[in-house]
């Protein structure tokens, strides 16, 4: 997330909904300031590249932040995240009521989030846990390689053999040591984040929902550089038809409200 507390408003990351790349555009701008505001998950790739920068002594100052969070005793962290909380991305991620319930913003601050298609986003988380994470660090190719064989079958799921166990699927033993730790923040509805009031950005619009925002807080323009378009629009024959409805009919809310948003 980017909690501005100078220009007053905080930006969801929702996971596989191209947050990263608002999230950098957002705080590559003026609408990111030293000491007021935080970004942990994008700090931390500054941090970590030693940048001393005006941004990287901002990222120290995350850190902080994140120490100073994790010390918090008025929540309890293990009953929402599915990973230690000593990772720094721990906080990337929060929705808007549990910064509420940490006390990191008051509940009428104005959010903002992405959406897209969750058919879109499915095919997105598959090739995130079963492709990306292998290119993301070597180090992870080790828990596909080591897997016993009635794990390395679900570490090399088709799209199709993903569907079939997404929603299912009981994530304890191991398996909380392979990337399917993930699989149940990903089986969280796109709204989930969010509350009633915070504005969702189609990522099919994604810059022109950001010039708004630029305009209205009087800074400077900053593009979505990384955002590659909707590329599993072209992976959505990887799945059957019926398997497409099926993911649509159980994020039927997310559906319906990025429908709306199309133009």
């Amino acid at each position: 997330m980017i909690i501005s507390n100078s220009h007053n408003f905080v930006f969801l990351r929702v996971p596989k909904v191209a947050s990263t790349s608002v999230t950098t555009a957002i705080y590559d701008s003026d609408l990111v300031s030293l000491g007021k505001d935080f970004c942990p998950g994008i700090e931390h790739e500054y941090f970590a590249k030693d940048d001393r920068s005006h941004k990287g002594r901002l990222a120290i100052n995350g850190q902080l932040f994140a120490n100073t969070a994790r010390r918090n005793q008025t929540f309890s962290w293990e009953s929402w995240w599915p990973w230690p909380k000593s990772n720094p991305m721990f906080f990337a991620h929060a929705t808007y009521n549990q910064m509420v319930e940490m006390n990191l913003i008051k509940n009428d601050i104005p959010s903002f989030a992405t959406i897209r298609n969750p058919v879109d986003r499915f095919l997105s988380v598959w090739s995130f846990l079963f492709h990306g994470l292998r290119t993301m660090n070597p180090a992870n190719q080790a828990v596909f390689d080591n897997a016993p064989p009635e794990l390395a079958k679900l570490l090399n799921l088709d799209p199709n053999e993903f569907h079939d166990v997404f929603f299912n699927l009981k994530i304890d033993g191991y398996l909380k040591k392979t990337p399917l730790v993930f699989l149940d923040l990903f089986r969280k509805p796109q709204t989930y984040w969010g509350t009633k009031n915070t504005e969702y950005w189609p990522i099919e619009s994604l810059n022109s929902s950001l010039n708004k925002l630029f305009e209205i807080k009087g800074v400077q323009t900053h593009l979505v550089q990384h955002h590659k378009k909707d590329r599993n629009t072209s992976k959505r024959t990887l799945l059957t038809p019926d398997r497409q409805i099926n993911i649509i009919n159980n994020f039927e809310v997310d559906y319906s409200l990025w429908e709306s948003l199309q133009q």
